[in-house]
């Protein structure tokens, strides 16, 4: 590039004066970098080359540009001058091509395609204002295109949307995208002269490797976004039938014989391509040819890499290839690609050529080996291509057997050299060896005869062709053996491999990637898209995914775990501990106790337990006792470490550039094998669990803890592992025995020979840790189980969902509206409807008649809830078509509204002739005479989108449904519960969710419904935090039913003592029911006979009508048992009313003996368990569970026999794929006829709100594995019911986020209700976002990776709360929020020093982050946004939606206003947000609560306005003053007490583990008061402060910590928080203690304070160095009080450990 584009970027930047005018100071490196114009020159113009340019790009995974490099960069003020946002559309310059030029090459090109130069590009909306605005198909240069095609790629990997912009111009898209495939392949007309320049250089591609790569990225891109009309119109033209015309003539005629529709199809094609212009034919011939030509290009560059040295093109040409890979992979992994690619790629023979490649043998191979093992295993991957049916292993085997079959009969025939190989049976020739000497006798000729014959190659000169650079004879034999080898069957793969990580799975970066992933890159990993091959390939894929998310976290832990302990390496090479840590025990002793003989045809172990001996050498009290409580079941880790560092060396601070490998290395481990727990052994060697006396003796053994040194677990180790070491043991063994016989020898030749290294070592000779890891983070092995269990199975799914759930065929064919042979034309609402004016404006679609039991109309007046609704026949129903022909949502869907439930609904009812809809009410029966007997009803007036999500709910098939923040979405769920219940009483209901609190909150709604409670169990951990005293768990029902049994005995026995029945008749169920047959129902019989002969004429005259109501009164036989019930029980009035009751009372009664019937069984089975499992499969109708529970115990659900008939799931848009699909098959298929007896799938959740929890990046991003089965059901455009009305926020607030939903509005009560009508007292404004600068010149920080922080932010955050509290707001309705995990830790911080121990204010209901607090909501929110550099992960809409939408009346945002205005994504929300005034407004006349109406406007004068974080600060600090000089009478009082904001502001605090106990996330206690000093009163006291927490500028000082140091969990914190990652919903959400805070953790409650610190404080100082820890001892008194001093020897205990 010459230095002319330099200056005519300089040049083109310049004009139009003040900012806009650029200066070579201004201007960023690479336009001036004399260096790298001397490189280009030297090169004659060219980039540098490719391993510069990889070790470039390396060097710029750093992190992005700040607000400052931005601003001040060139690209900035060229976007300022030519396409900016924030420039006015009339003051931009126009377009200039050569300012695309000039950026490609200056700025991406000569950067090497720096993240951080494209960064800048994309945030600057380079794309949307800038590129495709000006794109010309005709005029465009290739740098035009180019430019575009690596800011779809940038998109993709910041995970924004991108395709939106294309939508407008689909033609110019499609010319777009010709020109990029012309590009892409070196074609473009543009590259015709440099191609004919270069024909002297073979294989020479006019685009580097890395610009090829980019290429080969937005290709991946477009495959994996085929559910965009836009793109996968012009991706399918590229994998369509035509592409056969790339095909050998032989070859193509054999797929037509393997499928003869196929012939006819290629005929139709071949007319219409005779049809087209020359235009249109030479479209379509680039399209056909594109894969196949692209192939061949890799082909070639694979073939050019040799074993040994150089790799020509560097490191990107590695690269290259490992991408070209994953695109294939894609390819064959999607069944709509895959249909004809595939055989188009068998033809290529790329997986032969690339297994005959040097690339998998060389050491920067790796990767390209794994993701080749990928490719063949989807291109043998056991489907139909042309019909999408997946084989079984029997199918696969015929087909095998036939081919082998075919080929034996060629070579009879014409082939005597291969006689034997045609005569044998086909288990002796598909062997790998046995192919390969079979065919190693044919000739070179013949060999490529043979293979000619086959459709293999054409003839000689092909095959030299294709081989290439390698061995024609070679590449033929790899070929025909590749061609007929016998399959390993993937189950027989699957079961043979171990669930447990090991150490070479756990320090695999191309797998288990570390937490950094920049998106450039592919890895070795399955991805989740739209679509799946079939069941077994959705199974194994989340299986796999699901496995390397486990081991990432395991891998976390047990690092952090052997760190702590310290490993040295003592003066005879062994290892010693020096530390401590709670979850890992040095290893005493292990030994294999027992290994299980094989099953049946299997190789592995039924079973190998171990016993593990730990011991417990400064181990304390605390720490032990929790490993103590390890029960069945639960999984351990054992880990050989050998240490490398000496006696006495202390740990050295971890690199953050440190790769998890590195650190590992460094540590010294060496294996790592996992266990799951059997029990603990008692001093005679026997299982705790299996003793009589084990309680007592368990206990006793605890009490004797000081004098024991070690304890004995038994274990359970994994038998495929094990199977795997005595393997590789024997191998190892096999090959020392070998090795020593050729040095016996070599020795008596006299020839000398190098010593072969040590045989494998016996791993379990090895280990000496032992490594636990909390239970709730500990089930992946019974997950992982559970799924290989349903791969073994026969997986059954709903025949109405099997295509939609695999992706394929019409998404809305599983909603009810396509379905009108299953629908149910008259459904029981309930009470769904409180009025009849409720149901006609539900129903606008619809004429709404109201008709008795017998057709005859009715008038509205005269209609009483509840009723029975008939619909129009299903088959002609007009509003079905309108509904289900509506669109269905998608990436777009708040852009297109037309699909909303709403509008469909609009559309249908604007018909000329409305179908009628006969509503019929209907009176529930009289119960009987207790007021308990009344039926209870819903109060809540649905909404009529709410009403179609029940009654699509109601009816079979799938429904979706969407529900924006405080839509009812629960209300909505409970009713659909309640009308199946009601509905279907034959019908069983599991109830899932992912989180406890919403299956309580749920469970506990349906509570309160009209449904018998013997009918509602609760399974799981979080049954004990419903809001209710009864217990609804398994055993809590189990006891309910025995109590409610002995209950109605009772009634039994005062009704036969009321009937004077002698006897016992009420000693079990069985005699009560024989009381009921032989005596009630004698009775009541009789009794019916009495009145039906007295009512006969009742109608003849008055005397008999009275005699008919004397009748029912006199001669009923129950009236002394109903004594007790409301008197009188007849009122006389009617006959009609009369009887009623009488029914009433013997419903009452026989409901009695029905459940006495129904609890008969219990009586009957004896065990505790065996009532449990009755209860479960067989009482119970309605059970509700978490879905990891349902992973938990499927194997134990479906051996009992478990069954359901709907599933409705909330929260479905947060839950795993895996974990929603496992609770459909908790059942086995119907015995009669094989099929899923699953009726109705209800889904309901909020894809625009946060997704599934993933901790690491790579496996969020890459992988997609944060997307739920909800949101691809929603991108696949499965019909969704969209609810539209909210009832949470202000309809001021919900604008906010509104905007994201169709036509999302507000429920009338928003607008009415009193808590609406009011403002914010002491708030100009229900909602504001302040803008927050620097304080000190310091804006966000980050003390450690990821670790975010705001001092400004958070100081303003909690100065606006203190002054919320002064004005008189309760802390309960405050939250506060933010988008870090080191931002809450600051917050709390800041709140520690200011709030927690002062009664003014106290601490707020929550601080949080906004990922944690997502399904929660608050009256006052306070939300810090942290960033000031880059917006961060923020830009995910998805968490500003619920950052958005948890206020329901106020919401204050403090943010860097300048930083987040002009991002596209968020343009919505906060272009709401800067329609306020940017500094906080305040009103401090006003007190809480406000009689001034939201409505009105506050004048200007009125308002204190806060001009920064100093000047709030300050103004709260005098108002405290004036409050308690207010209190107290005392002018002084300012002088007197000291406030908490005169205390310096903690600096840079850092969260470690320690910093925050489970006190910190446990519910607030009212905030106690500091103890008050002789002279000062409570009020004084009171404002006293606790000293600011110094822990930051201790941890900075202590960057060479010892083994207390936690440098390792700072990572582990830091790791859970990456920059666009989740910052809260991973589990550092709930940070693990630190080691050393066990001992303080029991010492008081959480406001206790010791020197001014408190608890948590203290917990953390015990994380320091000596020296601090002596430091804090002498500086502070530690003596004054009974507390304080055993703080103080806990303390001293500590050092002298």
């Amino acid at each position: 590039m010459s230095e002319d584009l330099s200056r005519r970027l300089f040049v083109l930047c310049k004009g139009g004066g003040g900012s806009n005018v650029l200066r070579p100071s201004n201007l960023s490196l690479p336009l001036y970098n004399i260096m790298d114009h001397k490189k280009q020159r030297a090169s004659g113009g060219r980039a540098p080359s490719a391993t510069a340019q990889a070790n470039s790009q390396i060097k710029h995974k750093q992190q992005p540009p700040s607000a400052q490099d931005v601003e001040s960069d060139v690209l900035t003020l060229l976007a300022r001058k030519y396409w900016s946002p924030a420039t006015p559309v009339d003051e931009r310059a126009p377009f200039d091509p050569i300012v695309v030029e000039s950026v490609y090459q200056s700025e991406l090109v000569a950067s090497n395609f720096s993240i951080k130069r494209t960064m800048i590009l994309e945030l600057g909306q380079y794309l949307e204002c800038f590129l495709w605005p000006n794109f010309d198909a005709a005029t465009s240069s290739d740098h035009h295109v180019s430019s575009i095609v690596l800011m779809i790629n940038e998109k993709f990997r910041e995970n924004v949307p991108c395709w939106g912009v294309f939508a407008a111009r689909p033609a110019d898209f499609a010319a777009f995208f010709r020109r990029a495939l012309a590009i892409c392949l070196g074609e473009s007309a543009e590259q015709q002269p440099q191609q004919q320049q270069q024909q002297s250089q073979k294989d020479q591609h006019p685009l580097s490797f890395q610009e090829r790569i980019i290429y080969i990225a937005f290709l991946v891109r477009c495959f994996n976004s085929l559910e965009n009309e836009l793109v996968g119109a012009q991706i399918q033209r590229l994998v369509s039938l035509g592409t056969w015309h790339n095909l050998l003539p032989g070859r193509l005629e054999e797929e037509f014989k393997a499928v003869p529709k196929l012939r006819k199809y290629w005929q139709v094609l071949k007319k219409k391509d005779a049809k087209q212009d020359a235009a249109g034919r030479a479209l379509l011939a680039e399209q056909r040819r594109f894969l196949f030509v692209l192939m061949k290009q890799f082909l070639a560059v694979l073939a050019s890499i040799p074993e040994e040295g150089p790799v020509p093109g560097g490191v990107w040409a590695v690269r290259y290839c490992e991408r070209f890979l994953e695109l294939l992979i894609d390819l064959e992994a999607q069944l709509p690609t895959r249909r004809y690619f595939n055989t188009l790629m068998n033809s290529a023979h790329v997986v032969t050529l690339a297994q005959l490649s040097a690339l998998p043998n060389r050491s920067n191979g790796t990767l390209f080996a794994q993701l080749l093992d990928t490719l063949k295993f989807y291109a043998r991957f056991e489907i139909s291509d042309h019909t999408g049916v997946a084989l079984t292993d029997s199918e696969v085997t015929a087909a095998h057997y036939a081919q082998i079959a075919k080929v034996q009969q060629l070579a009879f025939r014409n082939f005597d050299e291969l006689r034997e190989f045609a005569l044998l049976n086909v288990g002796a020739v598909d062997t790998r060896a046995a192919l390969f000497k079979h065919f190693d006798r044919l000739s070179d000729e013949r060999l490529v005869e043979f293979a000619q014959q086959l459709h293999l190659v054409e003839d000689a000169a092909n095959a030299s062709s294709v081989a290439g650079a390698f061995n024609t004879r070679f590449f033929l034999l790899e070929l025909l053996v590749n061609h007929l080898e016998r399959r390993q069957s993937q189950m027989d793969i699957l079961n043979a491999m171990p669930l447990y990580p090991t150490e070479a799975l756990l320090w695999d970066e191309n797998v288990v990637p570390s937490e950094y992933f920049s998106g450039e890159g592919c890895l070795a990993l399955p991805k989740l898209n739209l679509q799946f091959l079939t069941i077994h390939d959705y199974l194994l894929r989340n299986m796999t995914l699901f496995r390397l998310e486990s081991a990432y976290e395991i891998r976390e832990d047990i690092t952090d775990a052997v760190r702590r302990l310290a490993p040295r390496r003592d003066e005879n090479g062994g290892t010693l501990f020096q530390g401590w840590a709670r979850m890992a025990l040095p290893i005493s002793a292990f030994s294999v106790v027992s290994v299980g003989k094989p099953s049946l045809a299997e190789r592995h172990p039924s079973s190998v337990r171990a016993d593990v001996t730990v011991s417990l050498e400064n181990t304390r009290r605390e720490a032990w006792s929790e490993w103590e409580k390890l029960r069945k079941h639960d999984i351990a880790f054992l880990v050989t470490v050998r240490a490398k560092r000496p006696v006495g060396e202390r740990n050295l601070p971890v690199a953050s550039s440190a790769s998890s490998a590195d650190i590992a290395d460094a540590i010294g481990i060496q294996y790592v094998r996992g266990c799951e727990i059997e029990g603990l052994l008692d001093s005679r060697g026997r299982l705790i669990d299996e003793s009589f006396q084990s309680r007592e003796r368990q206990q006793e053994e605890r009490h004797q803890f000081t004098r024991l040194t070690s304890r004995t677990f038994r274990v359970w180790l994994d038998p495929n592992q094990y199977q795997i070491d005595v393997d590789a043991l024997t191998e190892g063994e096999r090959r020392r025995i070998e090795s020593a016989a050729k040095r016996a020898v070599a020795d008596l030749n006299g020839s000398q020979q190098q010593r072969p290294s040590n045989a494998t070592e016996n791993v379990y000779d090895t280990f000496n840790i032992l490594v636990r890891r909390k239970p709730e983070e500990n089930n992946f092995k019974a997950v992982l189980d559970t799924i290989r269990s349903l791969m073994n199975t026969r997986t059954v799914i709903p025949d109405w969902l099997h295509d939609v759930f695999l992706g394929y065929g019409d998404p809305r064919s599983a909603f009810y509206a396509a379905m009108p042979e299953r629908q149910l034309r008259t459904v029981n609402f309930n009470d769904t409807f409180l009025t009849p004016a409720h149901v006609v404006s539900s129903f606008p679609q619809y004429h709404v008649k109201f008709v008795d039991g017998e057709g005859a109309e009715l008038a509205h007046s005269a209609c009483r809830a509840p009723f029975k609704l008939t619909f129009p026949d299903p088959a002609t129903d007009p509003t079905l078509r309108a509904t289900n022909a509506a669109s269905q949502g998608g990436e777009d869907d708040a852009a297109n509204p037309a699909g909303s439930s709403t509008n469909a609904m609009a559309t249908a009812s604007a018909t000329a002739t409305p179908p009628s809809l006969l509503v019929t009410p209907f009176t529930h029966v009289n119960r009987g005479p207790y007021p308990r007997d009344i039926p209870k009803k819903n109060a809540v007036p649905f909404t009529p989108v709410q009403v179609e999500a029940i009654r699509a709910g109601v009816q079979p098939g799938l429904t979706l449904v969407v529900g924006p923040p405080g839509t009812g979405k629960t209300d909505v769920a409970v009713q659909i519960v309640s009308n199946w219940y009601h509905n279907f009483p034959d019908q069983r209901i599991l109830l899932v969710t992912h989180s406890n609190q919403a299956l309580n909150q749920i469970f506990e709604k349906i509570m309160e419904l009209d449904i018998d409670e013997r009918h509602l169990l609760r399974l799981g951990h979080g049954e004990e935090e419903l809001a209710t005293t009864k217990d609804f768990s398994r055993s809590g029902r189990v006891n309910y039913i025995l109590e409610r049994r002995i209950a109605l005995l009772q009634e039994v026995a005062r009704l036969a003592a009321s009937l004077d029945v002698p006897g016992d008749v009420a000693y079990t169920c069985e005699t009560a029911g024989h009381f009921h047959l032989y005596q009630v129902l004698s009775r009541w019989e009789a009794y019916v006979s009495t009145v039906r002969a007295a009512s006969a004429n009742k109608d003849a005259s008055p005397e008999a009508a009275a005699a008919a109501v004397r009748a029912v009164s006199s001669s009923f036989p129950f009236t002394a048992f109903f004594a007790d019930a409301p008197q009188p029980l007849f009122h006389g009035k009617s006959f009609a009313e009369d009887w009623d009751v009488a029914q009433g009372c013997w419903r009452h009664l026989r409901k009695i003996f029905q459940e006495l019937e129904a609890f008969r069984a219990f009586e009957l089975l004896r065990s505790a368990g065996d009532r449990i499992n009755y209860l479960l499969v067989k009482e119970a109708r309605i059970i509700a569970m978490t879905c990891t529970h349902a992973a938990l115990k499927r194997r134990e659900l479906v051996e009992l026999g478990f069954k359901f008939d709907n599933v409705l799931m909330e929260e479905s848009a947060q839950i795993l794929e895996i974990e929603t699909f496992i609770p459909l098959l908790l059942q086995t298929p119907d015995a009669n006829d094989g099929y899923s007896r699953l009726k109705r799938i209800v889904m309901i959740g909020d894809h625009h709100q946060l997704p599934p929890v993933i901790k690491n990046m790579a496996f969020q991003r890459y992988s997609n594995l944060e997307q739920s089965l909800f949101t691809r059901f929603v991108r696949l455009g499965v019909r969704t019911v969209d609810l539209d009305r909210q009832g949470r926020a202000r309809a001021s607030i919900a604008q906010l986020y509104n905007w994201r939903y169709k036509q999302l509005g507000d429920l009338q009560h928003v607008q009415e209700r009193p808590e609406y009508q009011s403002a914010n007292a002491g708030f100009a404004y229900d909602f504001q976002l302040v803008d927050v600068g620097d304080h000190n010149g310091q804006g966000e920080s980050e003390p450690s990776a990821h670790f975010i922080q705001n001092l400004a932010e958070a100081e303003y955050v909690v100065a606006t709360y203190m002054y919320m509290r002064l004005q008189g707001y309760p802390r309960e309705r405050i939250t506060i929020l933010t988008t870090y995990n080191g931002q809450k830790a600051l917050i709390r911080d800041v709140l520690n020093a200011r709030c927690s121990n002062n009664p003014m204010f106290g601490d707020p209901d929550q601080v949080t982050t906004v990922d944690k607090f997502q399904g929660s909501q608050n009256d006052y929110v306070l939300l810090s946004l942290v960033r000031t550099k880059t917006i961060g992960h923020v830009r995910d809409v998805r968490r500003l939606v619920v950052a958005m939408s948890r206020a329901k009346l106020g919401l204050y945002v403090f943010a860097r206003a300048s930083l987040f205005q002009d991002c596209l994504e968020l343009k919505e929300a906060f272009s709401v947000l800067q329609t306020r005034p940017s500094r906080l407004a305040l009103l401090p006349q006003e007190s809480f609560p406000t009689q001034r109406s939201n409505a009105s406007v506050v004048a200007e004068s009125d308002i204190t306005f806060m001009e920064s974080m100093p000047a709030m600060a300050d103004y709260v600090y005098k108002r405290c003053v004036d409050a308690v000089r207010a209190l107290n009478g005392d002018s002084a009082a300012q002088d007197a007490m000291p406030l908490a904001l005169e205390a310096p502001l903690p600096t840079r605090p850092q969260e470690t583990e320690g910093d925050e106990t489970e006190a910190r996330d446990a519910p607030d206690e009212p905030a106690q008061a500091v103890e008050a000093q002789p002279d000062e009163t409570p009020a004084e006291a009171a404002v006293q402060p606790p000293t600011p927490s110094k822990r930051a500028a201790a941890q900075s000082s202590d960057t060479a910590s010892d083994e207390a140091s936690s440098d390792v969990s700072a990572r582990k914190k830091a790791r859970v928080e990456p920059e666009e990652k989740d910052a809260a919903a991973v589990s550092a959400e709930q940070p693990e203690e630190a080691e050393d805070e066990a001992p303080l953790a029991n010492a008081g409650p959480k406001h206790v304070s010791v020197g001014g610190r408190s608890l948590d404080t203290l917990a953390a100082i015990m994380e320091l160095t000596v020296v601090d820890i002596k430091a804090e001892l002498s500086r502070r008194d530690l003596s004054t009080s009974g507390l304080k001093k055993d703080l103080a020897g806990r303390l001293h205990e500590a050092l002298s450990k």
